[in-house]
């Protein structure tokens, strides 16, 4: 016999997939951070040589600062 179970409201969806639950999981997994830096690394070379020609001086630059600032 199967016994039905309420699915609950959207709004505790949303708050789960919310900005909050990433910074939850994330300061969560703060000991493993270090641990991703080859997978972001690798991504990173892998879109650089997929680029059909080398960006100009101003977007290099762009890329650049907003690595120090994200």
């Amino acid at each position: 016999m199967l016994i039905a179970v309420p699915h609950p409201p959207i709004h505790i969806w949303t708050r789960r997939l919310g900005l909050r639950a990433v910074v939850s999981n994330l300061s969560a997994q703060a000991q493993d951070r270090f641990l991703w830096v080859p997978l972001f690394l690798a991504t990173g070379i892998a879109a650089y040589f997929a680029l059909p020609v080398e960006p100009d001086t101003g977007t290099r630059i762009a890329v650049f600062a907003a690595g120090f600032v994200g």
